[in-house]
């Protein structure tokens, strides 16, 4: 397990796009975007992709996937996790395993509930939901008094 170190801004970020897109009534996807340094992953920046969405899922095109793959070449980046909302409880369905954005095993994978409504820095943490793909492709709930060994929010 490699944690993640994610900046404030980054956080606000992810909120304002979910919230944006849960306002239209619409999943939204965003992917934290890091640095690997020798013993965690330094998150740069909040990517939201170009994606087509629905109140219940998400699609990013294969156009988009090919750009965003230059990017993280181009920038030496990689995906820290995916972040994305759902309109009631937060858990990771089938559609979510399925056709996670990140399969590389001790991926992590956020997910909000109720569009991001009342997210906030303070409650982000706490509301979300936290997966973590295992061997075998399975993604696990991350008990919440693990959380915060995985994902640490920093000024």
């Amino acid at each position: 397990m490699i944690p993640v170190f994610c900046p404030q801004s980054v956080v606000d970020q992810t909120i304002v796009h979910l919230q944006a897109a849960g306002t239209a009534g619409k999943e939204c996807l965003v992917l934290w975007l890091a640095r690997r340094l020798d013993d965690r992953l330094d998150v740069v920046a909040a990517h939201r992709p170009e994606q087509q969405a629905w109140r219940d899922r998400f699609i990013v095109d294969a156009a988009e996937m090919a750009s965003l793959m230059a990017l993280l070449r181009r920038d030496r980046l990689m995906i820290a996790a995916q972040v994305h909302s759902h309109p009631k409880e937060a858990f990771h369905s089938f559609a979510d395993d399925e056709g996670a954005f990140i399969r590389h095993q001790g991926a992590l994978s956020f997910v909000i509930p109720y569009f991001a409504r009342d997210s906030s820095l303070s409650t982000f943490l706490a509301e979300a939901a936290l997966y973590e793909l295992q061997e075998g492709n399975r993604w696990m709930l991350v008990p919440r008094e693990g959380v915060r060994a995985r994902c640490q929010i920093r000024p």
